[in-house]
């Protein structure tokens, strides 16, 4: 960053619409650092400003309100803060930092108005002991610098340059009061400045009192980079959009003409259409600015009339373009506060984003302050660092030399695969891929985005198949392709100064993702058949899961069984990116995967090249001659293949054995892409033959392990032993865990569940702790707690095999049902908060439900699949010939389970008779045989070796036995077994089960069988339902005071799920669950106070009372009555079901408008539930108006979902309402309201 601008301005107030007027300007003119004055800012810990760009404040705001002084630093600068000073009366801010190396001193001032003089000598003073480098001083001195006679202080005595000295015009501050125009602001410099003054500019006089200050001063002789970005704004009107489809039409009819290659004519339209968008943006910024800019020159104008003519008739014409100005500024703040607004009470992915934006703790854009050579020396000037972050990737990235050994691999692809994988790119595939882009992922260098393919999809995709299939049949790349920008983003935990704790991410173009991405589609079908079982990162159908398991299963048969059990956790430094290219082609042609693959492989990552940014610097280009890149779809995939040779190799070692379950079931070897474990009963075996093993991989493949940061975990094994382990593996002993997949591995699987799920909570604890401050209404908080919080968790559901500990779980329910109320105890029952809102409850999720859930779900996976952690669990407790899910578990059988299934099936046992049956056609083949008669199980392990697993598999379509299948399938000598199978079949009970659709626990396991995922969520829905029907407890709460019907009641439940506005929605359900407390509840709970209305009726204050028959509230709903009447220009009554439930069945015609009415009606009743004063007309007049603000505001943003005409019916739909209030309402706000709402 060469270059540094400055604003500086007495901004006299941060109201909403200043503050956007600022940050407007600041924009407009490219701002990084904004030096205030009298922001008039209370003392407190609300912000100075609420703007993610930025985030670096300082500021002091004093004692009085007519002080405060900030300096705001944008996020794009590369600032490193040494020291920061303020005063106490809120009038001075120093801070001293760096920029790029280069000591910067910045110092904001407010003087006061008397003793003006010796406070500027005092703080100069000050400044001198204080500045190092460059100092910076501005702000309001309250005093003319400018004058030279003797007694005068001015900017030579202070030793300082005044950056706008040479303008014509220097006045800044205009009094209407005296008439006078006066000099108080200055930017000053000091005069052993090394920097340069490029470019100062005076702005009229039109944000406050006075005029804002600008400058820009050249740190140093180097240039900034600017890089391009496609901008949406320029498709925003269809003008626009036409303009640019003809031009790509118009583009290739000219230039596809079969001369060039088809990657050239793509690179070269990417160029074209750059400059085309470039273009529009250019003229649609222009026309934005136009008019503005017109009336700020007019600003200017007039003040300079006033200025030589000091007429007061010329302020009056002044003042009426400042407000001219004002409410041009007023329009497009509405608008974005409106948005903004829309966003946060809405009810959708928008405002879910909105939230966790809202939510998240900001991190700070990642800035490199200082880096260590290869000589260890700490460097911290911007070319030194970039130096060293190029040298190192260099280094990293720079060819190996590896043996053309024969490469050793179990499974290869089949040729029926290797044609499908080959086959040419078809257009389908290019639209699937582009419609499922992430529009939020950063471009590469060439910068487009996710967006433009996704809006100009139609056009294209003729065109890119055509530029795919050269790429990939004729292995002509793209020249774009082979730069890209690599990001350094350090990794968690790890010391900053060292280049190797960053993660190399590549920026990668759209196109290039694209590709790559289908060609991914394609590899993944193929991957689960020549990847082993032991590898899961990356496989289709496999989760991050079952690694886990599989460790904490082992870990809890060794301490049940008292056996020696080692955990070798390895370090694969630098995994994706030392992976060495000729091996990677070398793997691809031993696999079969076709030729047209890997010549795509070979010629993709020929002669590569990248830059590194670093601090917003692009370095120059290195070659990139090793590694897959971290970025790209295809590279995870890429690095199992890649991996796989060595754990072929690991798999069939012979010289030492892993963990052994029984007879046949052993664990040596876990993998999840690079995360490497391996378990053994000998580890002084398995580390010699695993260094042999690893050093002929490295010189093969180019990858290492780093054996110094590799780990050790050992399990009832002598200290002896583990001494001589150490000695032969220089590996670190004595660690008690180990972290694995984001789970810590202890030494028990108590201490693996308690410690886990510990931690888990303290986590969730912190990050709702820094929400105290935080406006969040119920639903709000609901939604935080499934985006945010509840994930954590259910993480440690999924992963971890045995049961969190309950009474813990239990209990973290009730703090987290506290904490949605507000730190106040629920007011409704458990059953209404966590049942699904479409069913009537709050949706708020529940941790005991989740656990169990998720314990379920892992049932049916033992019983439907055959995953390795399912086969050790089976083999540890004997039950590999039993039927797991639709059989009587008494407790009994659950006492004689070890490890994790037996808390597995605890849960099972206390669900089983509430979601499902002992009878089930999804049982398996083993339900037969309960008596386990040991010629029955041979019959039956037959079957299933046939691949009959299912009891439904032994019936036909229309539900008879298959006798003479069976007959064929087991062999007429077993004549016993099948008559007792068939018989088994032909039990009447037995055949209309067969017979009848799937309930929902059956379509669960048919899913889970068929390898769907997230089932534990409709196991969940399920268990919440189990307790019985919500709507039916609605309608019994509300059955003696209304007249109302079940499906009338389920009907009102689906319309508040549906309410986009999330106040509305909160505020219905709140009524409907009776949450408001009355006089009577409060006098019942506390045994003291009337139990009467609070609004003098002197009747009980029961809730139908206080929402419908109170004389008083009677009066207010006849007012709406009559008020609604008017609007809608017809007669209709307002019932009891009406007002207080909403039912929309008595509702008729223009039923949108009434129910906006019923439900401003409901909330100004429930603003005034203790204060009936509250109820006034102006108040629903003032409701009306923000829903029908959100309304239309709604369809105006979901650009993508409407269009004009869906906009103008929403508006016409709420003509009637808009032109009633604007005649009747006195408040002139409300009406100003709609005005400015029409006018966006």
């Amino acid at each position: 960053m060469g270059d540094l601008t400055i604003l500086a301005l007495n901004i006299n107030g941060m109201a909403d619409l200043k503050i956007y007027r600022m940050l407007k300007l600041a924009k407009e003119c490219r701002i990084n650092v904004i030096m205030l004055s009298e922001t008039h800012k209370k003392r407190g810990r609300d912000k100075l400003i609420e703007d993610k760009t930025w985030n670096r404040i300082y500021e002091s705001r004093g004692t009085g309100n007519s002080r405060g002084v900030a300096i705001l630093i944008n996020e794009n600068v590369p600032f490193q803060e040494l020291d920061v000073q303020r005063d106490r009366e809120g009038r001075t801010v120093f801070v001293k930092g760096k920029i790029n190396q280069v000591k910067i001193t910045l110092a904001v001032i407010y003087a006061p108005n008397r003793n003006t003089k010796q406070y500027i000598w005092n703080t100069k003073k000050k400044l001198d002991n204080y500045a190092e480098g460059t100092l910076i001083w501005a702000g309001d001195f309250n005093l003319d610098l400018t004058k030279k006679n003797k007694k005068a202080i001015n900017v030579n005595k202070l030793n300082m340059v005044d950056v706008h000295a040479n303008q014509s015009i220097r006045d800044t501050f205009y009094s209407a009061r005296h008439n006078k125009f006066s000099c108080i602001d200055y930017i000053l410099l000091n005069k052993a400045s090394i920097a340069q003054i490029k470019k100062v500019e005076r702005k009229p006089i039109f944000l406050s009192d006075h005029s804002p200050l600008i400058a820009t001063l050249g740190l140093s002789n180097e240039i900034s980079q600017r890089i391009w970005r496609y901008n949406s704004v320029v498709t925003e009107k269809d003008e626009y959009k036409l303009k640019l489809q003809e031009e790509i039409k118009e583009y290739y009819r000219i230039n596809d003409n079969g001369e060039l290659s088809k990657t050239v004519v793509w690179d070269s339209f990417k160029s074209v259409l750059r400059g085309q968008c470039f273009s529009i943006e250019s003229y649609i910024r222009k026309s934005w600015r136009e008019k503005r800019e017109k009336c700020i020159k007019e600003i200017e104008s007039i003040q300079e009339q006033l200025r030589i003519t000091r007429r007061r008739n010329i302020n009056s014409i002044l003042r009426q373009k400042k407000k001219e100005l004002e409410l041009m500024d007023e329009v497009q703040w509405n608008k974005m506060r409106q948005s903004v607004r829309q966003r946060i009470n809405g009810w959708g992915t928008k405002s879910m984003k909105q939230m966790v934006r809202y939510l998240k703790r900001r991190k700070e854009k990642s800035c490199i302050t200082k880096l260590k050579d290869k000589n260890g020396l700490v460097k911290d000037g911007r070319k030194e660092l970039e130096e060293i972050m190029r040298d190192f990737y260099r280094e990293l990235y720079q060819k190996e030399q590896v043996n053309n050994e024969e490469i050793k691999i179990g499974n290869k692809v089949n040729e029926e695969d290797k044609i499908m994988l080959n086959d040419e790119i078809t257009q389908e595939e290019v639209i699937q891929v582009i419609k499922g882009l992430n529009q939020y992922k950063a471009p590469g260098i060439d910068g487009y985005t996710a967006e433009f393919y996704k809006t100009f999809m139609h056009e294209l995709v003729p065109y890119m198949a055509e530029m795919f299939n050269e790429v990939y049949m004729r292995g002509i790349v793209p020249e774009t392709w082979k730069l890209s920008e690599i990001i350094p983003v350090l990794k968690p935990d790890r010391q900053p100064e060292l280049p190797e704790s960053y993660r190399p991410i590549s920026l990668v173009n759209q196109d290039y993702k694209i590709f790559m991405k289908i060609i991914a589609n394609r590899l993944e079908i193929i991957l689960p058949k020549i990847i082993g079982e032991d590898q899961y990162g990356f496989v289709k159908g496999r989760s991050i899961s079952e690694p886990i398991r599989n460790v904490v299963n082992a870990i809890s048969h060794a301490t049940k069984t008292k056996r020696k059990l080692s955990i070798l956790k390895l370090d694969v430094y630098k995994a994706f990116d030392k992976v060495n290219h000729e091996y990677l082609y070398r793997l691809c042609k031993e696999l079969n995967l076709g030729n047209n693959f890997c010549e795509m492989i070979k010629n993709v990552y020929r002669e590569n090249t990248a830059c590194i940014r670093v601090n917003g610097q692009r370095t120059e280009n290195i070659q990139i001659e090793n590694g897959t890149k971290q970025g790209c779809p295809l590279s995870p995939m890429l690095f199992a293949l890649v991996i796989e040779p060595l754990a072929y190799k690991i798999r069939m070692d012979e010289t030492w054995e892993g963990y052994k379950i029984g007879r046949k079931e052993e664990l040596r070897l876990n993998l999840y892409a690079d995360d490497a474990i391996i378990l053994t009963q000998r580890p002084r075996e398995m580390i010699k033959s695993m260094k042999i093993t690893l050093r002929e991989f490295k010189k093969v493949s180019g990858l290492s392990v780093n054996m110094e940061k590799s780990e050790i975990l050992f399990i009832n094994t002598p200290p002896k032993e583990q001494l001589e382990t150490r000695k032969e593996s220089g590996l670190k002993l004595g660690i008690k865990k180990m972290k694995y997949l984001g789970i810590w591995i202890f030494k028990t699987l108590d201490k693996i569940i308690d410690g886990n799920y510990r931690m888990a909570w303290k986590r969730m604890l912190k990050q709702m702790s820094r929400w105290k401050n935080k406006n969040l209404r119920q639903m709000s908080r609901i939604r935080a707690l499934k985006i945010l919080i509840i994930p954590k968790m259910m993480y440690l559901f999924q992963a971890l095999p045995g049961i969190p500990p309950m009474a813990k779980i239990k209990e973290w329910d009730r703090k987290l049902n506290y904490w949605v109320e507000g730190g106040k105890r629920p007011r409704v029952r458990k059953k209404l908060i966590i049942a699904k809102e479409m069913k009537g409850g709050w949706g708020c999720p529940c941790l005991e439900l989740y656990s169990d859930a998720f314990q379920i779900e892992r049932a049916i996976e033992l019983q439907v699949t055959n995953k390795k952690w399912v086969r050790f669990e089976k083999e540890m407790n004997g039950v590999n010939c039993e039927e797991i899910i639709f059989r009587k578990w008494d407790k009994r059988n659950i006492d004689k389970l070890i490890g994790p299934m037996k808390g597995t099936m605890q849960v099972w046992k206390k669900w089983q008779g509430r979601i499902s049956s002992l009878k089930s056609k999804m049982s398996t083949v083993w339900i037969i045989n309960k008596d386990k008669e040991s010629n029955m199980n041979r019959n039956i392990q037959t079957l299933k070796e046939k691949g009959i697993e299912r009891l439904e598999q032994l019936y036909d379509r229309e539900g008879t036995v298959r006798e003479n299948k069976i007959k064929q399938w087991l062999g007429e000598e077993n004549w016993l077994q099948i008559r007792a199978i068939c018989a088994y079949c032909k039990k009447k009970e037995n055949i209309n089960m067969v017979k009848r659709e799937d309930n929902a626990f059956e379509k669960i396991i048919r899913e889970k069988g068929e390898g769907k995922k997230a089932q534990a969520s409709k196991i969940y829905t399920m268990l919440i339902e189990a307790d019985g029907c919500i709507i039916r407890d609605l309608k019994s709460m509300w059955e003696t005071e209304l007249q109302i019907t079940e499906q009338e009641m389920r009907n009102v439940v689906e319309t508040i799920g549906m309410k986009r506005n999330t106040r509305v929605r909160e505020m219905r359900r709140k009524i409907l669950h009776k949450w408001y407390r009355t006089p009577c509840q409060l006098a019942y709970y506390y045994k003291k106070g009337s139990s009467q209305c609070w609004h003098g009726c002197h009747q009980k204050g029961r809730f139908m009372h206080m929402m419908w028959e109170c004389e008083h509230v009677q009066y207010f709903w006849q007012t709406i009555q009559n008020e609604s009447n008017q609007i809608l220009g017809n007669e209709w009554v307002i019932t009891k079901e009406i007002a207080v439930l909403g039912k929309r069945e008595e509702m008729g015609n223009k039923r949108e408008i009434k129910e906006a009415i019923i439900e401003c009606a409901q909330a100004v009743i429930v603003l005034g539930w203790k204060d009936k004063s509250k109820w006034t007309v102006n108040k629903w007049y003032q409701y009306m108006v923000e829903q029908m603000e959100f309304e239309i505001m709604n369809v105006k943003l979901n650009v993508v979902k409407t269009n004009e005409n869906r906009t103008r019916e929403m508006e016409e739909r709420w003509t009637m309402v808009k032109n009633y209030i604007m005649n009747q309402s006195g408040d002139q706000a409300i009406r100003n309201k709609i005005q400015m709402l029409y006018s966006i």
